[in-house]
C-alpha cells in the first residue's frame, strides 16, 4: 500500500534521536549565527532549486531563514543561493562545489522540474555521494509527489516524481521534509503567514538541533528580549535627554522643541527613504539575479551548440540589466552570437494547412501542395496566394512543371498520371495505369511523357492526345524509368531484380541486367555506353549498354541506397545501409576508399572538384571526407536523422536538413554551425536560392520558410600574404591597413574590400612597418639588414638604410626628419629621412635590443645584450651615460618628465636611473628574468612582470606594493587608463584582471593555450585577447564574460615561430567596433563588431523571435511559432523598427543587422 507523506502538513517528522538534547540549554540564546552546529562552516544552508520556476520562492525562503529568531545585534544566518553569485565569467561549477562543501545543511526545493534539472542532480550527487551528508538534507516539497510505502516506511519511487530516481541509493529512510505546495503558488509570502512561519520555525529548529515547539517559544522569548532591549534603550535615551535638557530648559525650550520636531521629521523621512531604497535595491537585486541566470543559461546553450536558445537568453538578460556596461556587452554578445552562430533571418512563412509541398517550379515562383486525399493546390511564392486547385482521387506522389510553367504533370496513388493547365487548373490529359504510378517525366521537347507504375509496367504516352505509344513490361513493380540523352532508349528498374533497356519507338527490350534483389536505381554514363545500377542485393553493378554484359560489381554488406559516377566517370560513389559510403574504380570495381558512419548512409555527393565527398546518415550526422584517402574532414551533428545535405555554390558552406525539425548551415572548413533554421516538424527539404543569399526549407509542419543569410561571420575582410603575417596596423582614418610578413613584403590594403594598394619588397623577413605622421610614407625594417622608406601612394622606394645584421626596429624622430634604427650588428644608427644618409652610429658590445628618442629628440636611449643601457647625444652619437646590469638588458624607457630611465634585465632586476648622470635611484628584485616594466601615468609607481608574477612598486624607494600571481610564465601586464585595474596574460592559458588597490583578482579569461597578447578597448569596457590556440577573443572587462570569438586557420608551428612568438596578434580600431588580426596562417583579417546600441532593449526578445521564428517561455523552453503568430510578431516588430530607424544614431550598421 502506498500513501502520500503529509506529516502535520507543515511540520517535519523528525528522525529518532534528533532531539536527544531537546531540553538541554534550549532556553539559552545563541549568537544568531548557528555556529554551534555548523562547525565553523561559512553557510548554515545551501538552497538547491530549479531556476526560473522557483526563483521567487527561494529568495523569500532565504530572507525568512536569515532573520528568524535572531538576536537584535547578531549577524543574520548565511544562506547560499547561487543566483546571488552567478555572473558572466564566474566559474559556476567550482563556486557551487565550494559552497556545498562549506554548508551545514542542504535545502532541496523539490518538484518534477527540479528532479529533471542537471544542476540540481549534480548538487544532490555531490552532497550525498561525495560529502555523504544525506542526514542533513531537508526536502521542501513545492510541486509533484513523494510517496511512501505505509508498511516499509520507505519511499515508493514508482510514484515519486519530485526527487531524482538516483536518490534511491542514498535515502535508506524518508528524508526530513516539509510540504509547502500550497504556499509555493503564492507570489508574496512572509512570516506574517502562519503556515510559512511554522515551516520556517521547523527548519531553524533543525539548524539549532532543538524541538520545533521549543524553537517557537525561543523565538517569542527572543522577540520579547529584543523588544525590551529596544524599549530600554529608548527609555535610557529619554532619561539622558531629559537630564541633559534640564540644564537648558528655561532659556532654550522653544529652540529645543523646534529642533526635536525637525529631527523627528528628518528621522521619519530617513526611515521612509531607507525603506524605499531597500525595496528598490531588492527589486534591482532580483532583476540582476534573473539577468545573470539568463546569461548563464545562454552560455550553456551556446556551449551545447543551440544558438537559437542562446539568443533568447542573451536577449532577456540584456533586457533585465540596468548597468550600461552590462547592457552594451549584452547587445554585443547577442550580435556576435547571431553573426557567428545563427547568421540567418526568417523572411517569410507560407502555411499550407494540412497539405504537404510536393513540388516547386524551376524559378521558385510557384509551389504545388497536395493533401492525403488528392487535393492539389497551386500557390504563388511571393505572397502565398492560392492560384488554383486540382483533384486526384488519392494522394499525389510527385509533380513536374513544363519548361514554360504552363502545364503541370502529376502522378498518384489513384493509378493515374495527369496533365493540367497551370492557368486554370483544367485537366488536359489523363494516363491510366492498373496500379499506383511511381513516377513520370517529360521528354526533352515535352511531346511525350514516360511513366512507371506498381502495375509492373513503364509506359510512353503522346502528350498531344494521351495515346499510349509503348508499353514496357516487368515481372514486378517498376520503381523508375528514364530516357537516354537522344530519347531513343528507355532505362527502367524494378522489384523483379532487373534493370532493362528498351527501344522507345516500340517498347522492344534491348538488354536485361540481373541482380539478386530489387533494383533501387539506375543511370546512364555520360556517353551512355554504360549503365550503373544498385540493388537490395548489397551490390552496385556496371553494365554494357550495348548488350547488358556485366563490366564490374561493387560489394557492400547491406542494401545499396544509391550510386553515381564521378565527373570523368573513372570512379563510382555508392552509399548503403551497411553504414558506409564507398568510392570505387569504375574500370574494375575495386574499392578506392571507405567512409564510415554509425548508421545507414542515405545520400552522398561530390564537391565540384571532386576532392571532397559529402555524406548524410541515420546516425544524425552529415560528414565531409577527403576523396583521396577517405579521411574525415568535418562532422556536422543533428539531433535526429539527417534527411539531406548539399554544398553552397561556392562550396564554403554545407546545408543540411533533419528529422530534428531543423535545417542547419555549416562552415565547410571546420564543420562549425553558423545557422540554425527551426520548424515544428521534420524538415524534408531545403535548398539555396540561385544567388545564394536565401535558403528555402520545407517541413512536415506544412510550412515553407524562406530565410535570408546576413553573412555568417563577423569577418568582413581578409588580406593574404605568402607566409606568416608578423603584424598589422590601421592608418589614422582606418581606411587603410598596413601589414608585414615573413614572405619578405610589406603591403598596403584598402580596409573596406582588401584591395592591395601597394607592395614593398625586401630580401628577407620584414620585421616591422609604420606610417609617417602624415601617412604619405611607410618605414619598414627587415632581416635583410636594411630599413627602407617607401611612398605610401604607390610603394616606390624613397630611401634605403643598411646595417651589417638584421634590423630589429626603427622609428621616426618627432619632426620625422631623422630615422633611428637598431640591429643585430651591435649598433644603433641615425639616418636622414630625406635621403637615407647616415648621421650617427652608436656602438654596443652586443646585439642592440631596442632604442628610442627622448621627448625632445636630443638624446637616444639604447639597450643591449652587452648588459648595458646607454644614453647618447643624438647630434653626434657620443655616449653620455651608461647604466650597467649583470645580464642582458631586455628593455628600457624614459619617465614622462624625462628625468629618469627605467630598465629591466635577465639579471632578475628592474632598476631606475637618473637621466642626468646615470646614478641608480632604485632597484627592484624579482626571482627570475624580468620580462618588462612600465611607469604609472604620474611616474610614482612601477609595474613589472617576471616569471609567474606581476608586481607593483613605489618608484621613490622600490618598495613592493602588491603582487599578482599566475600559474606559469607571465607574458605582459598593463594598466587601465585610470590605473584602477591591471591586466595580465600568461602561458598558463589565462588573462586576468586585478584591482590595483589591493591586488584582488577581478576576472579570469581562459584560452586553450599560451596567451600571446591582450589589450583594452578605448572605453575599456572590453578586453581583446589572442592566443597560440589560434583564436582571438573579446571579453567583458567588467566580469570577464566572453562576448565573441574569432577563429584563425591553424598552421603547424616551427621552432622559429615559437621562439619569435609573433605568429598571431590583434588590435582594436579606435572606436572598438572593428578588430584587426594577423596570424601564421598567412592572413590579416578585419572583423566587424558594430552594433546598433540605440535599439530599444525592451524589444530585443521580440527581435529574436522574429528573426528565428521561435519563442521562449518563462521556463526556458523554446518552441516554433506558427505562421500566424510569427506574422503578428513581425508586424509589431516592423512598427518598432520603423520608429527606431528615424532616431537611430548608428546608421553605419547595415539594415540587415537591424531587421
Amino acid at each position: 500500500m502506498t500513501t502520500h507523506i503529509t506529516p502535520n502538513r507543515f511540520l517535519p517528522q523528525w528522525l529518532p534521536g534528533v532531539f536527544s538534547a531537546r531540553r538541554t540549554g534550549s532556553r539559552r540564546l545563541d549568537s544568531g549565527n548557528d555556529n554551534r552546529s555548523n562547525g565553523g562552516r561559512r553557510f548554515t544552508a545551501f538552497i538547491s532549486y530549479k531556476h526560473v520556476s522557483s526563483t521567487g520562492f527561494a529568495a523569500q525562503l532565504e530572507r525568512a531563514l536569515k532573520g528568524y529568531a535572531k538576536p537584535l545585534l547578531a549577524r543574520p544566518r548565511r544562506i547560499f543561493r547561487d543566483e546571488k553569485h552567478i555572473a558572466p565569467g564566474v566559474d559556476l561549477p567550482r563556486l557551487i562545489k565550494e559552497a556545498l562543501e562549506d554548508s551545514e545543511f542542504l535545502l532541496l526545493l523539490a518538484s518534477p522540474e527540479s528532479a529533471r534539472s542537471p544542476w540540481v542532480q549534480s548538487e544532490l550527487d555531490l552532497w550525498c555521494r561525495v560529502l555523504k551528508r544525506q542526514e542533513r538534507l531537508i526536502v521542501i516539497l513545492l510541486d509533484g509527489d513523494i510517496k511512501v510505502d505505509s508498511e516499509s516506511k520507505k519511499i515508493d519511487w514508482s510514484g515519486t516524481d519530485a526527487l531524482p530516481p538516483f536518490m534511491e541509493q542514498h535515502l535508506a529512510t524518508v528524508p526530513l521534509y516539509l510540504d509547502l505546495r500550497k504556499l509555493a503558488r503564492l507570489e508574496d509570502i512572509d512570516l506574517n503567514d502562519p503556515d510559512f512561519k511554522r515551516a520556517i520555525n521547523g527548519i531553524v529548529a533543525r539548524f539549532r538541533g532543538i524541538d520545533p515547539n521549543d524553537m517557537l517559544g525561543e523565538e517569542i522569548l527572543q522577540y520579547r528580549r529584543n523588544l525590551r532591549l529596544r524599549n530600554g534603550a529608548v527609555a535610557a535615551l529619554a532619561v539622558l535627554t531629559m537630564l541633559s535638557g534640564g540644564f537648558w530648559f528655561l532659556a532654550d525650550s522653544a529652540r529645543r522643541e523646534a529642533e526635536a520636531q525637525r529631527q523627528v521629521a528628518e528621522k521619519q523621512k530617513e526611515v521612509a527613504d531607507s525603506a524605499k531604497n531597500e525595496a528598490l535595491e531588492k527589486t534591482r537585486e532580483a532583476e540582476r539575479s534573473l539577468a545573470n541566470n539568463y546569461w548563464a543559461s545562454g552560455i550553456s546553450a551556446e556551449e551545447k551548440n543551440d544558438p537559437v536558445t542562446a539568443m533568447h537568453f542573451f536577449a532577456r538578460a540584456t533586457q533585465k540589466y540596468s548597468d550600461e556596461t552590462a547592457i552594451k556587452t549584452g547587445r554585443l554578445k547577442l550580435q556576435t552570437s547571431r553573426m557567428n552562430h545563427n547568421a540567418i533571418i526568417l523572411d517569410t512563412i507560407l502555411d499550407f494547412g494540412d497539405s504537404k509541398i510536393i513540388g516547386v517550379s524551376a524559378d521558385r515562383s510557384l509551389i504545388l501542395t497536395g493533401s492525403g486525399y488528392g487535393m492539389l493546390r497551386l500557390w504563388r511564392s511571393k505572397d502565398s496566394a492560392e492560384m488554383l486547385r486540382m483533384n486526384h482521387d488519392n494522394r499525389v506522389l510527385g509533380v513536374k512543371f513544363s519548361a514554360d510553367r504552363s502545364r503541370i504533370l502529376t502522378w498518384s496513388y489513384d493509378n493515374t498520371a495527369r496533365l493540367w493547365s497551370a492557368e486554370d487548373g483544367a485537366e488536359v490529359l489523363r494516363m491510366n495505369h492498373d496500379g499506383d504510378v511511381n513516377g513520370a517525366e517529360f521528354s526533352a521537347d515535352e511531346s511525350r511523357i514516360l511513366t512507371s507504375s506498381r502495375d509492373n509496367t513503364a509506359r510512353l504516352w503522346r502528350t498531344e492526345d494521351g495515346a499510349e505509344v509503348a508499353r514496357m513490361k516487368h515481372d514486378d513493380i517498376v520503381w523508375g524509368a528514364r530516357f537516354s540523352a537522344d530519347e531513343s532508349r528507355i532505362l527502367t528498374w524494378s522489384n523483379d531484380k532487373t534493370a532493362r533497356l528498351w527501344r522507345a519507338e516500340d517498347g522492344a527490350q534491348l538488354a536485361r541486367m540481373n541482380h539478386d534483389d530489387r533494383v533501387n536505381g539506375a543511370e546512364f554514363s555520360t556517353d551512355e555506353s554504360r549503365i550503373l545500377t544498385w540493388s537490395g542485393d548489397n551490390m552496385a553493378r556496371l553494365w554494357s549498354a550495348k548488350n547488358g554484359a556485366q563490366l564490374a560489381r561493387m560489394n557492400h554488406d547491406s542494401g545499396v541506397y544509391g550510386a553515381k559516377f564521378s565527373a570523368d566517370e573513372s570512379q563510382i560513389l555508392t552509399w548503403s545501409g551497411d553504414n558506409t559510403a564507398r568510392l570505387w574504380r569504375a574500370e574494375d570495381g575495386s574499392e578506392v576508399t571507405r567512409m564510415n558512419h554509425d548508421g545507414g548512409v542515405y545520400g552522398a555527393e561530390f564537391s565540384a572538384d571532386e576532392s571532397r565527398i559529402l555524406t548524410w546518415s541515420g546516425d544524425n550526422m552529415a560528414r565531409l571526407w577527403s576523396a583521396k584517402n577517405g579521411a574525415q574532414l568535418a562532422r556536422m551533428n543533428h539531433d535526429g536523422t539527417v534527411n539531406g545535405a548539399k554544398f553552397s555554390s561556392d562550396e564554403s558552406r554545407v546545408l543540411t536538413w533533419s528529422g530534428d525539425k531543423t535545417a542547419r548551415l555549416w562552415r565547410v572548413e571546420d564543420g562549425v554551425q553558423v545557422a540554425r533554421m527551426t520548424h515544428d516538424g521534420s524538415v524534408y527539404g531545403a535548398e539555396f536560392s540561385t544567388d545564394g543569399f536565401q535558403i528555402l526549407t520545407w517541413s512536415f509542419d506544412h510550412t515553407r520558410r524562406s530565410w535570408r543569410r546576413v553573412g555568417d561571420s563577423s569577418e568582413v575582410t581578409r588580406m593574404n600574404h605568402d607566409s606568416v603575417v608578423g603584424g598589422a596596423r590601421f592608418s589614422a582614418d582606418e581606411s587603410r591597413i598596413l601589414t608585414w610578413s615573413w614572405d619578405d613584403t610589406a603591403r598596403l590594403w584598402e580596409a573596406k574590400n582588401s584591395t592591395q594598394l601597394a607592395r614593398m619588397n625586401h630580401d628577407g623577413t620584414v620585421n616591422g612597418a609604420k606610417f609617417s605622421a602624415d601617412e604619405s610614407r611607410i618605414l619598414t625594417w627587415s632581416g635583410d639588414k636594411t630599413a627602407r622608406l617607401w611612398s605610401a601612394r604607390n610603394g616606390a622606394q624613397l630611401a634605403r638604410m643598411s646595417h651589417n645584421g638584421g634590423v630589429h626596429g626603427a622609428e621616426f624622430s618627432a619632426d620625422e626628419s631623422r630615422i633611428l634604427t637598431w640591429s643585430g650588428d651591435n649598433m644603433a644608427r641615425l639616418w636622414s629621412a630625406k635621403n637615407g644618409a647616415q648621421l650617427a652610429r652608436m656602438n654596443h658590445d652586443g646585439i642592440v635590443n631596442g632604442a628610442k628618442f627622448s621627448a625632445d629628440a636630443s638624446l637616444i636611449l639604447t639597450w643591449s645584450f652587452d648588459h648595458t643601457a646607454r644614453l647618447w647625444r643624438a647630434e653626434d652619437g657620443n655616449e653620455v651615460v651608461r647604466m650597467n646590469h649583470d645580464d642582458v638588458v631586455w628593455g628600457a624607457r624614459f619617465s614622462v618628465d624625462g628625468f629618469r630611465i627605467l630598465t629591466w634585465s635577465f639579471d632578475h632586476t628592474t632598476r631606475l636611473w637618473s637621466t642626468g648622470d646615470g646614478t641608480q635611484l632604485t632597484r627592484m628584485n624579482h626571482g627570475s628574468v624580468v620580462g618588462g616594466a612600465r611607469f604609472s601615468a604620474d611616474g610614482s609607481r612601477i609595474l613589472t612582470w617576471s616569471d609567474r608574477t606581476a608586481r607593483l612598486w613605489k618608484a621613490e624607494n622600490g618598495a613592493e606594493v602588491l603582487r599578482m600571481n599566475h600559474d606559469y610564465l607571465l607574458r605582459e601586464a598593463e594598466f587601465s587608463a585610470d590605473e584602477s585595474r591591471i591586466l595580465t596574460w600568461s602561458d598558463d592559458d589565462t588573462v586576468r584582471l586585478w584591482r590595483t588597490e589591493d591586488g584582488a583578482e577581478m576576472a579570469r579569461m581562459n584560452h586553450d593555450n599560451d596567451l600571446l597578447g591582450a589589450e583594452f578597448s578605448t572605453d575599456e569596457s572590453l578586453i581583446l585577447t589572442w592566443s597560440s590556440d589560434w583564436t582571438a577573443h573579446l571579453w567583458n572587462a567588467g566580469d570577464g564574460a566572453q562576448v565573441a570569438r574569432m577563429d584563425l586557420d591553424q598552421k603547424p608551428l616551427d621552432i622559429v615561430m615559437v621562439f619569435a612568438g609573433s605568429y598571431s596578434g590583434a588590435k582594436f580600431s579606435a572606436d572598438g567596433s572593428r578588430i584587426l588580426t594577423w596570424s601564421a596562417d598567412g592572413t590579416a583579417r578585419l572583423w566587424d563588431f558594430r552594433v546598433d546600441y540605440d535599439f530599444p532593449i525592451a524589444h530585443l526578445p521580440l527581435q529574436v523571435e522574429v528573426m528565428t521564428g521561435t519563442t521562449m517561455n518563462d521556463h526556458g523552453a523554446v518552441r516554433t511559432l506558427s505562421a500566424e503568430e510569427w506574422k503578428r510578431k513581425k508586424e509589431a516588430y516592423e512598427r518598432v523598427a520603423e520608429k527606431h530607424a528615424a532616431e537611430c544614431r548608428y546608421k553605419h550598421v547595415s539594415a540587415s543587422r537591424l531587421n
